[in-house]
């Protein structure tokens, strides 16, 4: 592809899909959670798709806080390309921790919906996650119960994400950003698959709508020793995978948090010339932010979001010009910029063209209760925010 003049972003228009609000249901044990400063519901990683209809459905993952035992799915539609929505409806909500949900349309205009249960918050204490009032609702789980639920999950819908199938269908790997739909229909799904001493990171495929799903290839990145858990994991983790071409695939990835000492928070990039069964060692691509989203805009070029989340906290976004070997690290965009600093969780953007060159892009920002005049500040003005763009 000829390099283009960088492009530029303009008319820049910012609003609220779900906002912050009152719980609608408030488990006991998250009583003293909330005496202790917590007013407004946590709305994060969030996940779209434009149906077949040209709908647009935007899912969150719904909590008291980051890290709970009551985190469920919820997903909201608006029929006007993102100017208004619907209140949000209940996808997904088991007895733990249900987050980073993902959509993704098939060629037949099937919506798969995919998700992770996690159990870090009932690790016995001292475990950084885990809160003294929460041990009754972690008592009452078997640990089998937790074994069988801590994993990734799928669930589909025939009929653009009105209902959907009773049928939940286990992922080999779960994690924010979930599986891209291919130019044959497959679905092509990286993440941490678990074994004994840890998690190694795969590619996993699934040729049947995600129904089921093996492994093709283990994908060669570094693993680190993480003291908390006692058990090596990726350097690498949270991606999110672009077909540039059949069987040309580039996957962006965030560096895992915890791998202090081997190397910065940086966008990181692989590539796989054959459907993902061999990749190239990763590249690091220099641009502080994570993690990274993927997106093939109509006139060519390729956009990556990521959120910059230092101490200014930013939505920010860089362009390929040629399919992903090369990128423009010195004319980033930014799409969003928070105006207050410290205790903002900011970040995981994913985004629509929904006409040539308007590009609709969501994001979460909620503030925690370490933040001055937390108490007075707006639910309203949190939560799951977009902004509508133009590139040209």
């Amino acid at each position: 592809m000829k390099k283009l003049k960088p492009l530029k972003i303009s008319d820049i228009k910012h609003g609220v899909v779900i906002p912050c609000g009152t719980p609608d249901r408030i488990p006991a044990a998250a009583e003293t959670v909330r005496t202790a400063g917590l007013r407004m519901m946590y709305h994060g990683w969030p996940g779209m798709v434009m149906t077949s209809e040209g709908d647009i459905l935007v899912g969150s993952s719904e909590h008291l806080l980051h890290v709970d035992p009551f985190g469920r799915e919820i997903i909201t539609r608006s029929k006007d390309l993102g100017r208004t929505w619907s209140a949000p409806e209940v996808m997904f909500d088991s007895i733990t921790d249900d987050r980073d949900i993902s959509l993704a349309r098939l060629p037949d205009g099937t919506i798969v919906a995919t998700w992770f249960c996690s159990d870090v918050w009932a690790k016995p204490r001292p475990h950084p996650w885990m809160r003294p009032e929460w041990e009754p609702i972690r008592d009452q789980i078997k640990p089998n119960t937790h074994l069988a639920l801590s994993r990734g999950w799928l669930r589909r819908s025939t009929d653009n994400g009105r209902t959907w199938e009773r049928l939940i269908h286990p992922t080999l790997v779960g994690q924010h950003a979930g599986p891209t739909v291919l130019s044959n229909g497959n679905l092509l799904y990286c993440g941490q698959y678990a074994v004994e001493d840890g998690g190694l990171m795969v590619a996993t495929l699934s040729k049947d709508g995600g129904r089921t799903w093996s492994i093709i290839s283990e994908m060669p990145v570094k693993r680190y020793f993480d003291e908390v858990s006692q058990k090596y994991w990726s350097v690498l983790n949270e991606n999110h995978a672009l077909e540039v071409s059949p069987g040309n695939i580039i996957v962006a990835f965030r560096r895992a948090s915890g791998a202090e000492g081997h190397g910065e928070r940086n966008v990181y990039i692989v590539r796989s010339g054959d459907g993902g069964y061999t990749w190239t060692t990763p590249e690091d691509l220099g641009v502080f932010g994570y993690p990274p989203y993927l997106l093939r805009l109509k006139s060519g070029p390729i956009l990556c979001l990521f959120g910059q989340r230092s101490e200014h906290r930013k939505i920010r976004g860089m362009f390929s010009y040629d399919d992903g070997i090369t990128w423009d690290t010195k004319n980033l965009i930014t799409i969003k910029e928070c105006s207050m600093t410290g205790g903002i969780d900011l970040g995981y953007p994913t985004a629509l063209e929904t006409e040539s060159g308007n590009i609709f892009c969501i994001y979460y920002e909620v503030p925690t209760p370490s933040v001055q005049g937390y108490d007075k500040l707006n639910p309203s003005q949190w939560g799951i925010l977009s902004t509508r763009f133009r590139l040209g």
